[in-house]
């Protein structure tokens, strides 16, 4: 239809015939009451001269081997792109005039029916599905530039055929062919070999509309593969059915999925490992929520220890506390405290088992942390130690009547390191050199004081030399006191490790001043007793001796008168 705002309307007529311009022209001054330019031309050919613009309808005569006429039609078209186009006609002929609207004609009229109204009507119509066609080529043309400016990949395919028939800016720019060779290939020409029987056995399944095809892999020209996930949707183009296909890069996504998978297998693998590894493990490990003493995991130890089943166990702290020994309350109120105030604690209580039995627990805790350095979790290891702190108590009995035993006797008892340092001694060796020197001596001091002559501790520096080579012995030295000699005899024996290295002496020291002086005592009377012997015998050797001089005169044998 014409412009509102022109005055006139402009008609180009196509019509050799002198009379049917005639009525033509009648007819459109009729229509338009006289306000109507009609400009005449005698042949389609001679509207290639034309200036199209300006330009309302365009009215063509056609017999009716004409109609339809492709090439004439497409060239009114081409030259008159949205301009209305009507065929007039002598012969009603119904495929023929179809064919005529198929290839650019907005309507076909008879010569016979080409009354005033009804050429008005039908150029009002026209007019209209052109204006109609125009605003459906400018939204095409508008999508067709968001479609080749797309960044996705995106083509158009025949569904029959699944020859390409477009393609967008990014498809050739990912796969590296031009548009001219896009459209002279198929989508299979895209696709990595293996996978062209797969996807076409897919292809055929799909229905109409929108579907999701899945992923494949696609080769681009310089033979790269990559995996695409392609979504599709049924679609008309230029009048053909077909398939607008988008192309999603998923390769790097898929190749980390597989990684994630590959990954998550691992993961799953190693937790099955450690969770056979916690199963296994006798000792109870546990992990709380920091701030409400919340279960939040237990090994299958943890409820054995117990004594409880998952079910069973409170999950709260108000479990733990009702449990516990009630003497040893305090122990674990003291224990959470020191754990949020120092990351950690080791604690040992006792803990009343569901038997009624009562266990002794040794509890070593550490806290974690969250994002925001909050008190997160409690992870913790128990050990049930009851066997242990019996038996340690039975050794600490032992250990405290062998000490009474050895603190409890007369001889001193001592032991050092390789550096002469007292690993123990006992109370008699203590209050001995209290005794003798003054001087306060305990363990880990030097063995040999300074207060020792340079004589005496070279000496015993070679006795103690002499265990540490591996030798056992037994010394005597003597110790002054007011002016008096103190006798003492020490055993010296190494100290093995157990692959028997030696790593310190032992001593033990026995005061033998009493049996000194009693082998003195008795060493003098012996004296004695030999000078008497001595000096009793030279009193009898003289007589006996003269007696025997005068026996050797007699002969017994040759007695004589003389």
């Amino acid at each position: 239809m014409a412009d509102g705002r022109k005055m006139m309307t402009t008609v180009f007529v196509i019509v050799s015939d002198e009379e049917k311009y005639s009525r033509l022209y009648e007819r459109l001054i009729a229509a338009y009451a006289g306000k109507v330019n009609i400009y005449r031309l005698h042949s389609e050919r001679d509207a290639s001269s034309v200036n199209t613009d300006n330009i309302d309808f365009v009215i063509v005569d056609m017999v009716l081997p004409q109609i339809g006429n492709v090439p004439v039609l497409q060239l009114l078209r081409g030259q008159f792109r949205y301009t209305p186009l009507l065929v007039v006609t002598d012969i009603y002929d119904l495929p023929s005039h179809l064919n005529a609207i198929k290839n650019g004609a907005q309507d076909v009229l008879l010569w016979s029916a080409i009354e005033g109204y009804v050429l008005h009507r039908a150029m009002a119509f026209a007019a209209e599905r052109c204006s109609t066609m125009r605003k459906n080529d400018l939204i095409a043309d508008e999508y067709k530039k968001h479609f080749d400016a797309g960044p996705i990949p995106m083509w158009v395919i025949e569904t029959k055929t699944m020859r390409f028939l477009l393609v967008n800016n990014a498809a050739v720019q990912k796969y590296g062919y031009s548009k001219a060779e896009f459209y002279t290939m198929s989508v299979t020409d895209i696709l990595e070999p293996e996978e062209r029987a797969p996807m076409l056995e897919s292809y055929r399944r799909r229905a109409e509309g929108y579907f999701d095809a899945g992923y494949w892999r696609h080769r681009k020209k310089d033979g790269a593969v990559f995996y695409v996930h392609i979504y599709a949707h049924s679609t008309t183009f230029n009048h053909i059915n077909a398939r607008l296909c988008f192309s999603v890069d998923v390769d790097k996504q898929l190749q980390m999925n597989k990684r994630n998978e590959e990954l998550m297998a691992l993961i799953t693998e190693q937790k099955q490992q450690l969770d056979n590894l916690l199963v296994s493990i006798t000792d109870a490990l546990w992990t709380r929520n920091a701030e409400t003493l919340e279960l939040q995991y237990g090994n299958h130890a943890y409820f054995k220890l117990h004594g409880y089943s998952l079910d069973e166990m409170t999950p709260n702290k108000d479990f733990i506390f009702k449990a516990v020994y009630p003497d040893d309350h305090g122990i674990i109120v003291g224990a959470y405290a020191e754990i949020l105030e120092k990351g950690s604690a080791d604690v040992t209580y006792r803990y009343i088992h569901k038997e009624g039995s009562i266990k002794t627990l040794r509890v070593q805790a550490v806290l974690k942390k969250g994002e925001d350095s909050k008190p997160d979790t409690i992870n913790g290891i128990t050990i049930d130690i009851t066997k242990e702190k019996e038996l340690l108590d039975k050794i600490q009995d032992s250990e405290h009547k062998l000490k009474a035993t050895i603190n409890n006797t007369k001889d001193l008892i001592w032991s050092v390191y390789t550096d002469l340092r007292i690993i123990f001694c006992n109370q008699p060796y203590k209050d001995f050199f209290k005794w003798l020197c003054d001087k306060e001596i305990n363990e880990g001091d030097y063995v040999l004081a300074d207060w020792r002559t340079d004589e005496f501790r070279e000496q015993r520096v070679r006795d103690y030399q002499r265990a540490l080579n591996g030798e056992s012995f037994i010394t005597e030295i003597v110790e002054h006191k007011d002016g008096e000699a103190i006798y003492f005899e020490i055993s010296s024996s190494p100290i093995r490790d157990r692959e028997g290295k030696v790593i310190g002496v032992n001593c033990i020291s026995r005061n033998v001043t009493e049996q000194k002086r009693n082998l003195h005592k008795i060493q003098r009377q012996n004296d004695k007793l030999l000078e008497i012997a001595w000096v009793q015998s030279h009193k009898v050797r003289g007589p006996v001796a003269n007696i025997l001089g005068l026996i050797s005169l007699f002969d017994m044998n040759a007695l004589t008168p003389e």
